[in-house]
């Protein structure tokens, strides 16, 4: 929000609308979320009419990279359309249990959230699966889609995986903020969710190669498993030492894509000023 950045104190009164537009879903769209993302909503007609939209960008622009990028989305996405209307059922809210595991899951591919383990791309299958593995089955694991994730990036071995765990469900559309602030947990590859999860208390398991969280989180892939009771009893970091290392990897990223003339950045300054904003919205 530009007036919180540019402000030179946050305002507890414009945080606190913030918070409400953002509860009641009143806030603007990012331009980067499609306005239908979501396989339920589509049938065969829809799934032409955007099959052939992208072939015809591909042939106007007459770039052959980009035609046979096409046929092959075309193929693979038919594919996971026949097999989510016919053998897939997102799960509902109300299927969600008491004790549960949050793990929202990632735009993919995207190179800017990519998760490295030992030189091997982590994709969310991967997460999942050691998600699974790490946590007693009793626990349940809620995975929601990504609001910007485009119409069928997911394979239909994803839905198949999905499907063949135990306590594991999948939902299409849920309030982001009521799971974060009810979950047991969250597991997460290198998305902010995390940080959100810090700030609420929550344990956080993330891929262990991960500078974006540093030693905040637990490890993911380690060998340990967890039942509930030694999940909600793990030792948390302060708010101030979270804040303070999100501070730090911003002011990273803004002294590799900015110039230093260009850019004034004070980091101790920016970090108590993040922590000034998280104080006010946690007290709302």
């Amino acid at each position: 929000d530009d007036q919180l950045l540019y402000s030179s104190e946050p305002d507890q009164e414009h945080i606190s609308d913030l918070v409400k537009k953002y509860q009641n879903k009143k806030l603007q769209r990012p331009s980067y979320v499609p306005p239908v993302a979501k396989l339920s909503k589509y049938n065969k007609i829809t799934h032409a009419i955007s099959s052939l939209k992208l072939l015809g960008a591909s042939i106007k622009q007459l770039n052959i990279r980009m035609f046979n990028a096409a046929i092959r989305k075309i193929t693979n996405t038919t594919k996971a359309y026949n097999f989510y209307r016919k053998k897939f059922r997102p799960n509902d809210i109300s299927e969600i249990a008491t004790k549960f595991i949050y793990l929202p899951l990632a735009y993919e591919p995207e190179l800017s959230s990519t998760v490295i383990q030992n030189d091997q791309v982590i994709t969310s299958i991967d997460i999942i699966l050691a998600a699974r593995s790490k946590f007693e089955d009793s626990i349940q694991l809620v995975c929601k889609e990504n609001p910007a994730h485009l119409f069928f990036n997911r394979p239909p071995e994803f839905f198949k995986l999905i499907s063949s765990l135990p306590n594991t469900i999948y939902l299409e559309d849920a309030s982001h903020d009521s799971l974060i602030r009810n979950c047991t947990a969250l597991v997460v590859g290198r998305s902010t969710p995390g940080y959100e999860g810090l700030i609420l208390s929550k344990p956080v398991f993330s891929a262990s190669e991960n500078w974006y969280y540093e030693k905040l989180t637990q490890n993911l892939f380690s060998n340990i498993k967890y039942t509930y009771n030694e999940i909600i009893n793990i030792t948390l970091p302060t708010k101030d030492k979270i804040i303070k290392i999100l501070s730090e990897n911003v002011h990273k990223l803004y002294m590799n894509f900015e110039s230093v003339d260009d850019f004034s950045f004070n980091i101790k300054t920016n970090t108590n000023y993040l922590i000034n904003i998280t104080n006010k919205w946690l007290s709302i």
